[in-house]
């Protein structure tokens, strides 16, 4: 959303209040074209590097007119000090501000109110050492494009990402040595034979990254978000650099531009998400998606904005090349979509398949019968609940929770059935698409009539019990006007939000009918769409298969229900056998 620019509401305060504890240079007399906002806290080892990477004597064809680089340290116990940073450079200035919040987002806004170029840059972690031509090529960005934004992918000094090295004795001395071996800063292009993909960037050069540490754009552009999130408050600043860089290149049409060969490289410092155990790590990304949830309302999916790239492959980088190349030839396999956005492990075995739903359709039934094949495991409790627990507050089990669950069943075809997954926003059915691309999915659909009754004498039950005096006709009938109870029995929509991310052929959609006509047959095509064996002596033993698993049937509803729920759902029963192609309207209409 588009914010109007005040200093107290980039920063947190108010116009009339003074921002005491903050110091800062004096402004250079010519206004550069380029300013580099840096936050620093408590890197007395890595700011240094940062910002020599930054200088004029390490970036190259670019005057130091050109551009200014303003370092906000955000509250360190041990401050840089303004002389430090004045060292590199008089167009080197330095903020430091007393009583910091943890989150480095109004560090950020207060360096943009700082700034004067005409172009804004953002490196919100001030550890990390640029390449030696990133100054020139975002320049030379806005020179070819009016309106670009320039991002760079992220690199992890080390063999590998750091929460995972430092687990085998990677530190700060061995980085030291590293970038002593390679003659930094003398050959920065180097960097890149002593470090790994960053998370946010593990797809490779050729896939938008969903963050960046080194993002430019347009002064305006940056007024036009409105910076940084305030509310994004957790230390480090959770996802805010993922909601910014969202925001930045969704605001309005956007050039988004990634230099060849260049990049940032983290240094092993007393980090929020990188010089922590593994497990450490998960549960602080777990605890960054929820407060996004919180904070917008949704939760986190990257942007699929394409990129563009300039510059040359330099030959330091072939081997991150060769890397990206395989990633593009692994996306490219048949039922495989293109990768994008952060994932917060990495390891993302155990789900094989999600039974969506729907409710009342048959689901109890499904899930005794597909447990009974070898094959294919289930946990012992059939409704999981874990995608919609964002609407759910008491489920807080994290994504490693739900995995390592899953992955303690026998297998080899292991998964869940929740009906209330049939119903889920777009945005999670992407953010599972995404760590999930060759999910099965399978769905019962029923006479949306007939389940919206079902549900209806289900709900009676849970709230008048089975004696006593039930509720009147008006219970009933906001019982089928519910949204909740309409949005279960719009199938078409359903599947629609599930097919916009997901190939026709991994999802298998049967009639509830078949459960009494054919469930041999129902459940043997659920077999085959999971992989397994289809046809297994004992598992499809026909007096099993035709014995209710938990059924409300015997009582019919009122003439006064039948109109009700027809004059709802008869529209969209047409429209279902139209986008199906088969006609349900002369089966389900009058059936009940």
């Amino acid at each position: 959303m588009s914010r109007p620019f005040t200093p107290g509401f980039w920063t947190g305060r108010t116009q009339a209040e003074p921002q005491a504890g903050i110091s800062v240079g004096a402004l250079p007399a010519d206004r550069p074209r380029l300013s580099v906002i840096v936050i620093v806290y408590d890197m007395a080892r890595e700011a240094p590097r940062t910002l020599q990477s930054l200088s004029p004597d390490f970036q190259i064809n670019v005057n130091p007119s050109d551009y200014e680089v303003i370092v906000v340290d955000n509250g360190s116990p041990r401050p840089l000090g303004e002389a430090a940073v004045r060292g590199f450079g008089p167009h080197f200035r330095y903020i430091y501000v007393e009583n910091a919040s943890p989150s480095p987002c109004a560090a950020v806004n207060l360096g943009f109110e700082a700034s004067r170029g005409e172009i804004v840059g953002v490196f919100i972690d001030g550890a990390r050492i640029a390449t030696p031509g990133l100054l020139e090529r975002v320049l030379a960005a806005f020179q070819v494009h009016p309106d670009p934004v320039v991002a760079t992918h992220g690199w992890h000094l080390g063999p590998n990402r750091q929460q995972f090295s430092i687990a085998h004795g990677y530190n700060k001395d061995v980085e030291d040595g590293l970038l002593e071996g390679i003659g930094w800063p003398r050959c920065g292009y180097r960097l890149f034979e002593i470090s790994t993909f960053a998370g946010s960037s593990r797809n490779g050069l050729f896939f938008t990254p969903p963050e960046s540490n080194a993002v430019f754009m347009p002064r305006e552009r940056f007024r036009r978000v409105g910076g940084f999130d305030l509310a994004f408050a957790s230390p480090g600043g959770g996802l805010a650099n993922f909601d910014f860089f969202k925001r930045v290149v969704e605001s309005g049409p956007c050039t988004l531009i990634i230099p060849f060969s260049e990049g940032t490289f983290h240094q092993l410092h007393g980090g929020i998400s990188t010089n922590v155990s593994q497990e450490e790590h998960r549960k602080r990304v777990a605890s960054w998606f929820e407060e996004y949830r919180v904070v917008k309302g949704k939760v986190w999916a990257a942007s699929r904005v394409p990129a563009l790239y300039i510059g040359p492959v330099r030959p330091e980088v072939v081997r991150q090349l060769g890397v990206s190349l395989d990633k593009v030839i692994e996306a490219s396999k048949p039922g495989v979509p293109a990768k994008g956005g952060y994932v917060p492990r990495s390891d993302l075995s155990g789900l094989d398949f999600l039974g969506i739903g729907g409710q009342r359709c048959g689901t109890t039934w499904l899930f005794e019968m597909l447990r009974r094949h070898p094959s294919i495991s289930l946990p012992e409790e059939k409704e999981l609940h874990f995608w919609d627990k964002s609407t759910l507050p008491s489920r807080s089990t994290s994504l490693d929770g739900y995995l390592d669950r899953l992955r303690q069943m026998p297998g080899p075809v292991r998964g869940e059935i929740t009906p209330a997954y049939s119903v889920l926003e777009p945005g999670v059915i992407e953010n599972i698409h995404r760590m999930f691309p060759a999910l099965r999915l399978l769905y019962l659909i029923r006479n949306p009539i007939e389940r919206a009754w079902s549900q209806a004498k289900l709900d009676r039950s849970r709230e008048f019990g089975k004696g006593g005096n039930g509720p009147g006709d008006d219970w009933y009938l906001r019982h089928f006007s519910s949204a909740e109870s309409i949005a279960r029995g719009d199938y078409e929509r359903c599947l629609r939000n599930w097919l916009q991310f997901y190939p026709r052929d991994q999802m298998l959609v049967r009639v509830f009918d078949e459960l009494q006509t054919d469930p041999a047959g129902l459940l043997s095509d659920c077999f085959r769409h999971l992989g397994v064996e289809p046809e297994l002596p004992g598992v499809l033993d026909p007096e099993i298969l035709r014995r209710p698993v938990f059924s409300t049937r015997g009582e019919r509803p009122k003439q006064e229900y039948l109109r009700c729920l027809e004059e709802i759902y008869s529209d969209k029963i047409a429209s279902l056998s139209a986008y199906l192609g088969q006609d349900f309207a002369s089966k389900w209409l009058r059936a009940v």
